[in-house]
């Protein structure tokens, strides 16, 4: 089964305990059980499905015994698990010498390649101080029991990511330590040869891929194109339409209250009313995201786009970026309202990135890294968008985008990608340690006193979330100072 029509069956599953918390020693062997329930209409061959660390990256394990299938996957299904059913995994775990305190590891489902959406489990491995053995030799730490044909690993502290445990050439063999070629060309991970100047830039988001028919409406009256071309004009607001995709006949069907329409361009749901709101009643966001929340509703317009390329139905929603940025998920609205206005930023500059990428490469419709998907960023991802009712749980959020509007990170005048993540190990890591492509002069790694003593969460290239939060929130560090402190040598810069 290939990887697109492992998508086309719909796979979704749901943890019975979304979080463990388990005690392990050094050297000591656990056999914990993973279930994860099958809540979507395909059956989990055992043949196909493993479980796997992520959810973005295959990443290597502290916690990785002789048994494991890959130094990313601990198992697979022992048997095919049908709608309904639940898997059980039991992989075993080996307590890490030379570590102490807890570390979190995730894991997932994924089917022939394809993450399975809803089955994120996350563990929280608790290892005593006095039960923590000497530290393995530098030579080893981080790699430990590592694929005998990726050769000898750099030195590395035991919490290090595989990626960043890698040589530059080690880093060749593995496709999780590499960005896309079209991400790492000469232009090195720097856009914007064509920024438009006092404009803001309307964005396209994937929010999510189907094969079921979709169901929407707008809270205010609103029209229904097929590319640019009304197709029903004059629809009240609320009122519901369905829009699905046939690929036999490569058209899209599209049905009213009192008519049904076939059309073969991308189907779009548009208001006069830019406040206008659209619902997806379709879409349960939890599955996605492991939340409480029903997050189906959605800021300006509405695209139904199914692509050929990789025979994906897809709901785009497309809106102008200040609106996507209020209905970003990347920080909660108790944090400092500086520490906000940073990730704000370098949320912004991380969109504005692949939105200029699009522009420079003539991709009029999205970003070099989902061109053939018609989008600029998704919304799990790339970053964890959820659109207007996060907007309305987040005020102070709101404050920060507003603050901040129009601003981004530049290196030399244009706008360059901004990784961040969870937290360090006490520095960030240089671009080249962890992604193949060659060194990024803004993305060089600089010491992280204010994270000294956790452990790495996230792939550690950039900024630290958890650095930058207890600089604003006990530093009292402006949030322009923060930026300029993790991104080596940039400027804020008014794009619009």
């Amino acid at each position: 089964m290939n990887r697109a029509s492992a998508q086309a069956l719909d796979f979704s599953g749901a943890p019975l305990e979304y979080t463990l918390y388990i005690s392990i020693k050094s050297g000591e062997v656990i056999q914990p059980e993973i279930k994860i329930k099958n809540t979507g209409a395909g059956v989990w061959k055992a043949s196909e499905a493993f479980l796997e660390t992520g959810p973005f990256l295959r990443s290597f394990s502290q916690f990785k015994n002789d048994s494991w299938l890959k130094y990313y996957c601990p198992a697979r299904l022992d048997k095919d698990v049908k709608p309904g059913e639940t898997a059980v995994f039991k992989p075993k775990f080996v307590g890490p010498a030379g570590i102490s305190g807890e570390v979190q590891e995730n894991y997932q489902i994924v089917i022939s390649g394809y993450p399975v959406t809803g089955t994120l489990t996350r563990i929280f491995f608790k290892i005593n101080e006095s039960q923590a053995a000497a530290p393995v030799p530098a030579a080893v730490q981080g790699v430990n029991q590592a694929p005998p044909s990726q050769g000898s690993a750099a030195s590395e502290k035991a919490n290090a990511d595989f990626c960043a445990a890698l040589t530059q050439d080690e880093k060749k063999n593995y496709a999780q330590c590499n960005t896309s070629p079209l991400e790492t060309d000469t232009a090195g991970a720097i856009s914007g040869k064509n920024i438009i100047s006092n404009k803001i830039p309307v964005i396209r988001i994937g929010l999510y891929n189907s094969t079921l028919p979709q169901t929407a409406s707008l809270n205010r009256g609103f029209d229904v194109y097929s590319g640019k071309k009304i197709i029903l004009s004059g629809l009240s607001a609320n009122e519901k339409i369905k829009v699905s995709y046939d690929a036999n006949n490569s058209r899209y069907t599209v049905q009213g209250q009192t008519k049904t329409l076939y059309a073969t361009d991308p189907i779009r749901l548009i208001s006069s009313d830019i406040n206008s709101v659209a619902s997806l009643p379709d879409f349960d966001s939890r599955k996605i995201w492991n939340s409480y929340y029903l997050d189906n509703l959605f800021r300006g317009i509405i695209e139904f786009n199914y692509s050929r390329d990789t025979g994906k139905f897809w709901v785009i929603n497309e809106l102008p970026i200040e609106h996507y940025l209020k209905g970003l998920a990347e920080t909660s609205d108790y944090s400092p309202l500086e520490f906000q206005k940073v990730i704000i930023t370098a949320a912004r500059t991380y969109a504005l990135y692949h939105y200029y990428r699009g522009i420079d490469y003539g991709i009029s419709d999205g970003s070099t890294k989902h061109a053939k998907e018609h989008f600029h960023v998704d919304a799990t991802y790339d970053q964890v968008y959820r659109g207007y009712r996060s907007e309305l749980r987040m005020p102070g959020l709101s404050r920060a985008v507003d603050e901040t509007s129009g601003r981004a990170v530049a290196h030399k005048g244009q706008v360059v990608v901004t990784p961040y993540f969870s937290r360090s190990d006490g520095r960030t890591r240089a671009w080249e340690e962890v992604w193949y492509g060659g060194p990024k002069p803004w993305l060089v790694s600089v010491p992280v006193p204010e994270d000294k003593g956790q452990t790495l969460w996230g792939h550690g290239v950039g900024l630290s979330a958890r650095g930058a939060l207890v600089m604003a929130r006990d530093k009292k560090m402006k949030w322009q100072e923060i930026l300029k402190y993790f991104y080596t040598g940039i400027e804020i810069k008014n794009i619009y």
